[in-house]
């Protein structure tokens, strides 16, 4: 059995007609390997951004500890923090200055008692409202395939 090659070339002029050429999946099986040839494409490209993320963190921090942007002519490298700062410890709320936090009252729609609330009145109840929903094709492989 010959091993795959990891080795991957991307000609852009390719990757454009094999764009062009996705649709055929609904027709033969090349349209499904020039999906493949995409998927291939992009993968492999992630795991070199991913590389060359690494690389630059571990390579600034060494410089400086306390870098948060490269700024190139045409590129610009951040490295910042993502999510909230602070959390509130719920267990000293009562010590807590009020004007340092906000409550905040969520609700939350169980789709399923709505769906069985719909099948069984034939509309949604008073207060329920259906929203519209985007929808996008999305690509991926197929678990267990000799590709995957």
């Amino acid at each position: 059995m010959k091993k795959k090659s990891k080795q991957i070339t991307i000609d852009l002029e390719e990757i454009g007609q094999v764009v062009k050429q996705a649709d055929e999946i609904l027709l033969s099986p090349a349209g499904e390997r020039n999906l493949l040839k995409i998927l291939d494409a992009e993968e492999a490209l992630k795991e070199f951004r991913h590389q060359a993320e690494v690389l630059l963190e571990q390579k600034a921090k060494k410089i400086d500890r306390n870098f948060n942007i490269i700024r190139g002519d045409e590129v610009k490298v951040q490295y910042r923090s993502y999510g909230t700062r602070y959390k509130v410890d719920e267990s000293n709320l009562d010590k807590l200055p009020r004007q340092l936090y906000k409550k905040l009252v969520r609700y939350n729609p169980v789709t399923k008692e709505i769906d069985r609330f719909y099948d069984e009145n034939g509309n949604l109840p008073l207060g329920i409202i259906e929203h519209e929903r985007e929808k996008k094709i999305y690509i991926n492989r197929v678990k267990g395939s000799k590709d995957e």
